[in-house]
């Protein structure tokens, strides 16, 4: 699946689950940092299908097309379809390389995409939204004609893509671009894959069982309680890349009258929760960790699921891509279907996991050198919950036209965490006082603060107290820790009801997840065993995954993967 990275790279968002398209490079590597094989499979790799080449022709390489020369490849933004629609994409009328007026007819998000958007006032095109049109699409601009990457207009470039591996991957059920081609299109370019460059097994199970138990049990994040031994195992191959951590994740689930209870379990080599924006006191002025590059940036480790609700054929074409790859402007990030929508359940290692408590099981041995802040050794155990979001049609305007946050909607209610920055965003508000640990100081809550453990961290603020602001960071500095740039507080109403715990102990994380089976809430999926013992899910793991990560490539979805939650009678 691929997540969600949240909208814009700059704003430091998800991919729930969801995985992200980044600046079209994931297509470059086909979602994988593996390098192809040094010898060619066996069949004859020299010579594209004729029908293979007809497909594509008319249905890649209108966009995937070689580069202009000026099209760098960094665009700040995780996804393709805000700049991929070709120039002239409409029937309404013809468009050429004299075309003005722009503005005349996309007047409405209905009409163009949400980048044009005014800043104050979504629902209106900010005044150069004209000139911006042609520049980019027009005189000289990356998009005249739109691009993918890569590019798929030679025989050359189609037989590459082939060698890969990533041909098939993409056009596979729930690849990127399986919505963008027929079952019969499908078939044929598949077909012609495995014959000459050697087949993939999908042969696989989709199946993550649920089996019935009496009772309930409170989760604690280590996954050792007994009743686990009741699970079935099942066992998801990821795409490997930079951002994936581990090639494999193995989930169990459980149910009993009232809860469903999902237990997760995949490598990691390090424990990551410092987000980029964290605080370091350096001298007497505040700062974030350094960067040397975007990639660099310190974010948090995730895991997330996305539950289809209402995405047609989510299952056999569009899983988590309907997110990540959108083909009408502005639905990138969104799904593209009217009144479809998913169940998000996004759990964040520095923005909820450990609202309840975080506990050190065994000596850390954290990494500075950096300036990333992170365990590479020891244990520690996190209580608290998921953030619980719903992805939504780019042109629901019911609750906002929010392009922050792109097609990721809060559920009803209150999150899980606020800011702890200033209105200028030059330092924290809040620092405490005496952290017991390098977990109590990568953790600050609300009730914290209410309970009077912190002091003003803002040297504008009234109160503050250099000296002691100073004193309070020589903790922090001893126990190499950061100041979190997020305070976390009880959730209310839909965005609470799913809890989270989770253990990372030397390399491996375990998650445990409890939600009601049927909690009534309109934004969430509902598990009504009597409406169907079957729901489609996609999941995604992110590796410290922040702002910038091109590729991101943390889906299950790259080898046609489709996932399917099974209750057992």
């Amino acid at each position: 699946m691929n997540t969600f990275k949240t909208n814009l790279a700059a704003k430091g968002g998800l991919a729930l689950l969801f995985p992200l398209v980044g600046a079209s490079l994931m297509f470059l590597t086909g979602c994988s940092s593996v390098a192809p094989p040094d010898d060619a499979p066996p069949g004859d790799t020299s010579i594209v299908s004729p029908a293979v080449k007809a497909i594509i022709e008319d249905s890649c390489a209108r966009c995937h097309i070689t580069l202009p020369s000026d099209h760098t490849g960094t665009r700040d933004v995780d996804q393709c379809g805000s700049c991929h629609v070709s120039y002239g994409n409409t029937g309404a009328l013809a468009h050429d390389n004299g075309m003005t007026g722009c503005t005349a007819c996309h007047t409405t998000p209905e009409q163009t995409h949400f980048y044009l958007r005014d800043d104050d006032d979504q629902l209106v095109l900010r005044a150069n939204a004209a000139d911006d049109c042609i520049a980019c699409h027009r005189d000289g601009g990356h998009q005249i004609n739109g691009a993918g990457r890569p590019a798929l207009d030679t025989d050359e470039a189609i037989i590459d893509a082939a060698r890969w591996g990533t041909l098939r991957s993409w056009i596979q059920p729930g690849g990127f671009m399986a919505k963008y081609l027929t079952s019969d299109e499908v078939a044929t370019i598949t077909d012609w894959v495995d014959n000459a460059f050697g087949g993939r097994d999908l042969d696989y199970d989709p199946y993550l069982s649920a089996v019935k138990i009496s009772g309930d049990f409170d989760i604690n994040g280590k996954g050792d309680d007994p009743v686990w031994k009741n699970a079935i195992e099942h066992t998801i191959a990821l795409t490997p890349t930079m951002y994936t951590a581990t090639s494999r994740i193995k989930l169990q689930a459980l149910y009993s009258d009232t809860y469903l209870y999902i237990r997760a379990e995949h490598a990691d080599a390090t424990l990551s929760m410092t987000r980029s924006g964290a605080w370091i006191l350096d001298g007497d002025a505040w700062r974030h960790p350094t960067a040397t590059t975007e990639n660099d940036k310190q974010s948090e480790d995730r895991l997330a699921f996305l539950w289809n609700v209402s995405i047609p054929q989510f299952r056999d074409r569009n899983g988590c891509a309907i997110k990540c790859h959108g083909n009408v402007p502005g639905s990138s990030e969104f799904t593209d279907l009217a009144n479809s929508v998913g169940d998000i359940w996004h759990s964040k290692a520095a923005r909820g996991m450990a609202l309840n408590s975080a506990t050190i099981n065994s000596p850390l041995r954290i990494e500075t050198e950096g300036e990333e802040y992170e365990v590479s050794a020891g244990s520690v155990t996190f209580s608290g919950v998921l953030d619980d979001k719903r992805l939504v049609w780019y042109q629901d305007f019911a609750d906002g036209y929010d392009t922050e946050d792109s097609g990721r909607r809060g559920d009803d209610g209150g999150s899980a965490y606020s800011h702890n920055r200033n209105g200028d965003k030059s330092a924290p508000t809040q620092i405490e006082t005496d952290p017991v640990d390098w977990a109590d100081a990568m953790v600050l809550t609300q009730q914290e603060i209410d309970d009077g453990e912190t002091i003003v961290a803002d040297p504008a603020e009234t109160g503050y107290d250099a000296a002691a602001v100073a004193a309070s960071w020589a903790d922090y500095a001893a126990m190499n820790a950061v100041v979190p740039e997020r305070i976390l507080r009880q959730p209310e109403g839909s965005r609470s009801d799913v809890l989270h715990a989770a253990t990372w102990s030397n390399g491996t994380w375990v998650h445990e997840f409890r939600r009601e089976l049927v909690n009534g809430n309109s934004d969430d999926v509902q598990f009504d065993l009597g409406v169907s013992t079957e729901y489609e899910y996609g999941i995604a793991v992110f590796d410290n995954c922040g702002r910038g990560e091109i590729p991101p490539g943390h889906n299950t979805y790259g080898d046609g993967q489709y996932q399917v939650l099974r209750f057992l009678p």
